[in-house]
């Protein structure tokens, strides 16, 4: 085995070894630069969720990213606003480790939410799946140098189902 596929399989092992330490993250968003979520959910790693709501953003959904993840601001309309989540957020992200397939993606738009609503920071200890994932796929670019991004497949564009997804790839690690 590869030492660097050793590595991965060693850390996945462990997570799931301490499993009630960690949560899953995903969100739906209003696009892909200064967005908002429109949706976010949060499951343990026994698949309990811990929160899935649909949330209403200051900016219009555009037709692009509906067209993606299928949430229109009709079904968006009556739902929470990020402010009115942002205490239930700040009580998972103290208890937990959060794993997050594109972490840089996920946390930049969580950055932005609070920015938009005025709120502090949330206290957010988070690590990605899509690199080990990408190490564990094996397949090196020479190009970038680095091992090519895998796109989550499996989930169904919406938060909770790619959550559930982003948990089956930590599993297949585990197995080696």
């Amino acid at each position: 085995m590869r030492e660097d596929l050793k590595k991965v399989v060693e850390w996945s092992k462990g997570i799931l070894a301490t499993k009630e330490q960690y949560a899953i993250l995903d969100t739906e968003t209003t696009g892909l630069h200064r967005a908002e979520m429109c949706e976010i959910a949060i499951m343990d790693l026994d698949k309990n969720t811990l929160l899935n709501t649909l949330i209403k953003p200051t900016v219009p959904i555009p037709q692009d990213a509906i067209a993606i993840h299928g949430i229109t601001n009709k079904d968006v309309e009556n739902a929470p606003s990020f402010k009115d989540i942002y205490d239930s957020l700040f009580g998972i992200f103290q208890d937990r480790i959060i794993l997050i397939y594109n972490v840089a993606f996920d946390t930049q738009i969580i950055k932005n939410c609070c920015k938009v609503h005025g709120l502090a920071p949330l206290p957010l200890q988070a690590f990605c799946l899509m690199e080990p994932y990408a190490v564990y796929n094996g397949d090196w670019s020479v190009y970038h140098q680095s091992y090519t991004w895998v796109p989550l497949r499996g989930g169904n564009h919406r938060a909770m189902g790619d959550c559930k997804a982003a948990l089956k790839y930590l599993e297949t690690m585990a197995q080696g």
